[in-house]
């Protein structure tokens, strides 16, 4: 098991571990912020007609909110959000108009970010 293990590239490199270590030093002070900013945004976005449903447990209009109530002390600043039908240039509109966020996929950094996927594919 333990060559597999090295053998398929599952370990951590050491640049990874102190990045890791190096995050852990702020993060009882940083996700509360997280959690604040992402309930603030979503909330907003449940205001918008463009937008469809707004996918977060924090939501009290999330379906599974109560069980998050219940297991839960708070939550990331990770959240999901479907737009109402819109033509593709609307849609680039938008993402090309985004100030405080960025386009991308990324863990653990700084930046806000965004992205679009089609959950039919």
């Amino acid at each position: 098991l333990k060559d597999f293990h090295f053998q398929m590239g599952q370990y951590a490199g050491p640049d990874d571990v102190a990045l890791v270590l190096r995050g852990l030093r702020t993060l009882g002070v940083r996700l509360p912020r997280h959690q604040e900013s992402a309930l603030k945004i979503a909330k907003w976005l449940e205001s918008r007609e463009e937008v469809a449903r707004v996918i977060h447990p924090g939501l009290p209009s999330h379906r599974d909110h109560a069980i998050w109530l219940r297991d839960f002390s708070g939550a990331s600043g990770l959240f999901s959000f479907v737009t109402k039908p819109a033509p593709v240039e609307a849609v680039h509109d938008m993402l090309n108009d985004l100030t405080y966020f960025s386009l991308g996929y990324s863990w653990g950094g700084f930046e806000s970010l965004a992205m679009t996927m089609d959950p039919k594919t």
